[in-house]
This record gives structure tokens, C-alpha cells and sequence, in this order.
């Protein structure tokens, strides 16, 4: 029978090739299969942290392919993200390190299908302008799907037009 012992994430602990080789042996047990999980790392960054109408906010997803140990050739990735409600995406901005593999940037989605190598990584880039007049939270949630890992998510969340509170400046001994 299969054990799932380990399921690790990239940004929990670095686990290089032959390290996975290595744990899977270590952890093998007489009679039993081990099955070691690896998902994929995955960042998403937004280029500031507040906004306010009219702004341009800067998107970065990163993707890299750590699937299990068995895995030794490249493998099929889909990165998807769709913009919440109050951002306009600039369809001409989307970039990909993957060239000459471009994302598809279409109305507030953008998706990007390629193949990666266990140890590739795929950087996408693109802008969105905040549309919203409302203070609100604009998260923005981007998923790496392939049939080797386990899906995995990230999210960027931008404070839109926050509410500003200005508190009197009291100086001890000026003026007196």
C-alpha cells in the first residue's frame, strides 16, 4: 500500500533533486511504498501594498515545478488569475520569462500554459489599474495547476483608496 508521509512546500523546506532521492530511501519501508508529495512553489506579489483610484499596481507570480521525486521530465503547467472586481487589467503588459510562451490576457483573466522542467521556473508579469472609488481589500488569487503536483495557490492583497486619519501634531515646550 502507498503511505503519504511528507507533503512539502518549497518555502517550508528546500529539497534539492537528490535530496528527494536521498529521503525517499530513508524513509523506505520493507513491503511498503513511499509516496512523497512535493508541491509546487508558488509566489504572487503585487508591486504596492495601497492604492487609490487610478493607480497602476504591478503583478509578479512565480511558478517553479518541485513534484515528487519520480518525477524527471517536463510537465504540463497551468497558471491562471483573475482580478477581483475594481481593477482593469492592461492587456498589453503581460510578460512571461517563458518566452516565447506569452500569457493570454483577456478581459480580467490571465492564464499561462506551458511545460516546465522539475527544476523550471516561469516569472508573469503584468498591470492593472485600480478602478474603484470605494475603500475596499482587492485580493487578487493566482493557481498553478499540473497533473504532477498538487494544485497550490498564492494571493496579493492591495488596499484600495484606504481610509486616511490625520492626528494633530502636539509639540511639549514649542510656543510657550
Amino acid at each position: 500500500h502507498i503511505a503519504d508521509i511528507f507533503f512539502l512546500r518549497r518555502h517550508e523546506a528546500e529539497v534539492r533533486p537528490a535530496e528527494r532521492q536521498r529521503l525517499a530511501e530513508a524513509l523506505s519501508v520493507a513491503g511498503d511504498n513511499v509516496r512523497i508529495h512535493f508541491a509546487a512553489q508558488v509566489t504572487k506579489s503585487a508591486s504596492k501594498l495601497t492604492a487609490r483610484q487610478n493607480d497602476v499596481i504591478t503583478y509578479t507570480l512565480m511558478a517553479s515545478n518541485l513534484c515528487s521525486a519520480t518525477v524527471t521530465t517536463t510537465v504540463p503547467v497551468t497558471v491562471t488569475d483573475r482580478l477581483p472586481t475594481g481593477m482593469n487589467l492592461n492587456t498589453s503588459s503581460c510578460k512571461s520569462s517563458a518566452t516565447p510562451l506569452l500569457p493570454t490576457c483577456s478581459g480580467s483573466n490571465v492564464t499561462w500554459k506551458g511545460n516546465l522542467s522539475p527544476t523550471g521556473t516561469v516569472v508573469i508579469s503584468y498591470t492593472a489599474q485600480v478602478i474603484t472609488t470605494a475603500p475596499t481589500s482587492l485580493v487578487n488569487q493566482m493557481k498553478v495547476e499540473t497533473s504532477a503536483c498538487d494544485p497550490y495557490a498564492d494571493t496579493a492583497t492591495v488596499l484600495a483608496n484606504p481610509r486616511q486619519v490625520y492626528l494633530p501634531l502636539i509639540l511639549k515646550g514649542v510656543g510657550q
